[in-house]
Order: C-alpha cells, then sequence, then structure tokens
C-alpha cells in the first residue's frame, strides 16, 4: 500500500522551477569569445537613420587598386583583347566615379 501525503500544500510554484533546459532537450550552447554575437533587431526609425548618415557622407574616389580590379574584369569580360589597356583603364573609371556619383 502507498502512503499518503496529507502535509498541508505551500505556495504554489511553477512547475518549471526547478527544471533545467537539458531536462527538456535543449542543450545549452557555449559561445566561445571570437565568436561574433548576433545583431540586435533595428527599429526602421533607426535604419532610416543610418541610411541616412551613409548617404550623407562625401563619396570617394576610386583608388588605382579598384580601378585595376574593375579594368582587369573588362578584360577579362572582352575575352581578354590585346591593346586596349587604356580604353579598359578609362572605362573602369568612368563606371567607379558614375557609382559613386562622382561623375
Amino acid at each position: 500500500m502507498a502512503k499518503r501525503n496529507n502535509s498541508k500544500p505551500g505556495p504554489k510554484e511553477s512547475p518549471f522551477a526547478s527544471t533545467t533546459p537539458r531536462q527538456f532537450g535543449v542543450t545549452p550552447t557555449a559561445r566561445s569569445p571570437e565568436t561574433p554575437r548576433p545583431e540586435p533587431l533595428r527599429s526602421p526609425a533607426s535604419t532610416v537613420a543610418t541610411a541616412a548618415a551613409v548617404m550623407s557622407k562625401p563619396a570617394r574616389e576610386p583608388t588605382q587598386e579598384e580601378i585595376t580590379a574593375r579594368a582587369k574584369a573588362l578584360w577579362e569580360a572582352s575575352g581578354r583583347q590585346p591593346g586596349r589597356d587604356q580604353q579598359n583603364w578609362l572605362e573602369a573609371e568612368r563606371q567607379l566615379r558614375r557609382e559613386r556619383g562622382l561623375s
């Protein structure tokens, strides 16, 4: 025969008060120091403010490295035609300046 518990019930506790995540099949993950934290959600107002701040920055001139990379891409896209170095360079510079609103 099973014993009955005749003691008075105490204050009502949450049924989950003494449980750990592991008891529910959830294993906590340790975050290493180099693991980046997820970005916090931003309100639309802060997103607009950030976009306005970025758009208000003055555009910078393309660097020689950027022009060189774009000219190489143009050269490869045109089938690597010889003798078009200067045309590719000028076209690359024009494209980059136009993309940055400098032309």
